[in-house]
């Protein structure tokens, strides 16, 4: 089907979306969601455009299906590959597993051609063979040649945590296997993965490693090179961006890129900002002094000079260091300071600069560990030399700040004088990194002008896509929204923000100047029996999200104690969250406590998560690179501070909430309570938020059918729906 026009491809569209929904819900006669055709329509118009499109489509509208399908077609008719870019591990394994193999089952059926698709993750997702082989080398006390050799003498030695890990990683290996993280059933711990795997810049390449042949990072680009649809996450397309390496558009082993789909598209710009952020403090020096005294661990004499001048150095930054902050936790350093002054910057580049030299080649060893060691202290020395380097520039852009990290323990002999200050930098504005890094990459291959640039179509789509988010990723468009198709679900479900009384303000707040003030330190302990009252009406199926980690421990142990009865998971269990997660999924009636990490991509089938409680709005604490995004916005828009502050602040943490309330319904059959225990939310509460603040955090919450304030009410609407519940369930069993 050659040149097909506009119409005739739209035409094509309906049906293999239809054809789509029909394999996946098993029915011929079931019908795509009225939101979802609309979406994949738009969708389709921004690839046949390579124009930006902006979708905010509410859980169960189908994103997947609307993307992929027009994705898959013009694979299948033009050639045009795509990348899919999404937030969590969770999504990445709902695309591979589930929507992709129909999406290409359904363009088979109405196109004739079946288009590939692979995941790509980044370098140390996957199980490295040279660093598996090391490893076991160094637990066995052997001296293995092959994977194979490595396998048996591990399997020789007693059972424990790391050696099962290894199994598993060389085991990858020889059975041709990904070698993926995520699917591996052990809970291992990031040493024991590090011990493994390897960062790229750890890695001498696959022509230099002898075990290149079966390096499983290559192995996952050359699955992505034949791929006409790749699967990737936000931390991959966030690095491309900071640092402006081709890491997948642009690559010349992946090849073009046609169309870039940018799923949860609300959580890219602050994964680019934390990707871009780096640091410099005498600590980073002395790791670097550690890692090369290390090479020449067997005559510390070749490194005595560097140790006894780097100290010196170390000292000098730090008090420099320290002279910024005059005795404060945290100063900020303006656009138009210099961060560093007096030479120190010098000093330190000059010192690392005899660090590098000090650095054997690492292609003139044949020892594996030997030359992972190498590169890991060439990558820290050129990481703090290119932090120090970059720092002029565009300054207006990036976040600057000094402050004291209490974290580093007890300093080192011969640097007890340290007082740990930190010089700390952050993008702000990424969407200029986003523009040039990654929508406008330059293509690279043999055949191609290396003046190029490959004009791709951009679609940013989420559930939540405030158009805020949208001009934060650079994207050329206003936010098209779609109806929900579950707001039948919402109308059946409630909303409980509980209305403090006398008591209760008497406990949450102190007053100034004859006015409420609300403490939020005193607010865990007044939520926490509330909270056990809403779980115990419940009989469980909870999941409790709370601001803070302080808090939410609190809850852990405050629940367990009042119900004994009821199984309580937590995400400081001391296991991967993943697995964590899944026992909850599968615990019907048990309750997961967690923070941030949970509002987002987590979420139960059915009555197993029937209560959802946000503790209160979690919004962040003052910090450096958000008050600068403040003050671009108040610049940019001439409004007051906090105006500007309802921008990002607000604005972030009403995002979140809606997130975290929408772990209640994925479906058209969910149904259940959220209860947001922050009275600061009700307009007629004696302690409230300003109200274009409290009409922001409100927002999203509207769409429940049943609005509750009085704590016994709630309980009595969880009862009685707890019952309708069971009934239900009785009924269908």
């Amino acid at each position: 089907m050659p040149n097909q026009t506009s119409l005739e491809l739209h035409k094509l569209l309906d049906q293999t979306l239809a054809r789509a929904v029909a394999i996946t819900t098993g029915n011929d006669a079931a019908e795509p969601r009225p939101g979802q055709v609309k979406l994949a329509h738009d969708i389709l118009d921004a690839m046949l455009t390579t124009s930006h499109h902006a979708s905010e489509a509410p859980t169960g509208v189908g994103k997947s299906l609307a993307a992929a399908v027009p994705a898959a077609m013009l694979a299948a008719l033009r050639d045009e590959w795509t990348l899919i870019a999404t937030e969590s591990l969770s999504l990445q394994a709902q695309l591979v597993d589930k929507d992709l193999p129909v999406v290409t089952e359904a363009v088979f059926d109405t196109l004739g051609r079946r288009p590939k698709f692979a995941l790509l993750k980044g370098w140390s997702n996957y199980v490295c063979a040279s660093a598996a082989v090391t490893s076991a080398s160094e637990l066995t006390m052997q001296a293995p040649t092959t994977v194979a050799h490595a396998l048996e003498s591990v399997s020789g030695i007693v059972v424990s945590p790391e050696s099962e890990v290894l199994r598993w990683a060389l085991g990858q290996v020889l059975d041709d296997e990904p070698g993926d993280r995520a699917v591996m059933p052990l809970d291992a711990t990031n040493e024991m993965w590090d011990g493994v795997s390897t960062s790229p810049a750890e890695c001498p390449g696959v022509a230099q490693c002898p075990f290149g042949d079966v390096c499983r990072p290559a192995k996952a680009r050359d699955l992505a090179s034949e791929a006409d649809i790749i699967v990737t996450n936000h931390a991959m397309l966030a690095v491309q961006a900071a640092i402006g390496v081709p890491v997948v558009i642009g690559n010349k082993t992946i090849g073009p890129i046609h169309h870039l789909v940018i799923d949860e598209a609300h959580g890219l710009a602050n994964t680019v900002r934390s990707q871009g952020a780096t640091s410099v403090s005498a600590w980073r020096l002395f790791d670097v002094l550690r890692a090369v005294e290390h090479l020449h661990s067997g005559s510390p004499g070749k490194t005595k000079l560097l140790r006894t001048g780097g100290l010196e150095v170390m000292k000098d930054l730090d008090r420099y260091l320290a002279s910024k902050l005059q005795g404060k936790t945290i100063v900020t350093i303006a656009p138009k300071d210099q961060c560093f002054g007096e030479g120190t910057d010098a000093l330190v580049l000059g010192w690392l600069e005899r660090a590098r030299v000090l650095v054997p080649r690492p292609d003139s060893s044949i020892v594996l560990r030997e030359i992972r060691d190498r590169y890991r202290a060439l990558s820290k020395i050129d990481a703090l030399k290119n932090a120090i380097t970059g720092m002029a520039t565009d300054a207006l852009n990036v976040a600057r700040w000094v402050e004291v990290d209490t974290r580093q323990g007890r300093p080192p002999t011969g640097l007890e004088s340290l007082t740990g200050s930190v010089l700390r930098l952050s993008p702000v504005d990424v969407a200029p990194l986003l523009l040039a890094n990654l929508y406008d990459a330059q293509v690279v291959g043999e055949d191609v002008d290396e003046d190029a640039t490959l004009v791709m179509s951009v679609t940013a789509m989420s559930a939540t896509l405030p158009q805020a988010s949208v001009f934060d990723l650079g994207v050329n468009a206003r936010r098209e929204e779609y109806a929900s198709p579950f707001s039948d679900a919402f109308a059946n479900s409630a909303l409980f923000v509980p209305k403090a009384n006398a008591d209760d303000l008497a406990q949450l707040c102190f007053t100034e100047n004859g006015k409420f003030r609300f403490n939020t330190s005193a607010h865990a302990a007044w939520a926490a029996p509330i909270i056990n009252d809403l779980v115990g009406a419940n009989e469980g199926s909870a999941l409790v999200l709370s601001a803070t980690t302080a808090a939410g421990k609190l809850y852990v142990e405050s629940l367990r104690k009042a119900h004994p009865d009821l199984t309580v998971h937590s995400q400081w269990d001391g296991r991967s969250l993943r697995n964590i997660v899944a026992e909850w999924r599968d615990d019907y009636g048990s309750v997961l406590i967690g923070t941030r990490s949970l509002m987002t991509g987590t979420d139960a089938p059915g009555q197993t998560n029937s209560l959802v409680i946000c503790d209160r709005v979690a919004r962040s604490a003052s910090n450096p690179v958000d008050d600068a995004r403040t003050a671009k916005i108040q610049e940019r828009l001439e409004i007051d501070k906090w105006s500007a502050d309802r921008f990002t602040y607000v604005a972030d943490a009403s995002l979140l909430l809606e997130q975290a309330a929408g772990r209640l319904i994925r479906s058209v059959t969910d149904s259940g309570m959220v209860a947001v225990l922050d009275p600061r939310l009700l307009k007629s509460s004696a302690v409230k938020y300003p109200e274009p603040t409290r009409k922001i955090y409100m927002e999203p919450l509207e769409k429940f059918g049943s609005k509750i304030s009085d704590l016994a009410k709630a309980r009595e609407w969880l009862v009685a729906h707890r019952a309708r519940t069971v009934v239900v369930e009785a009924g269908a069993t």
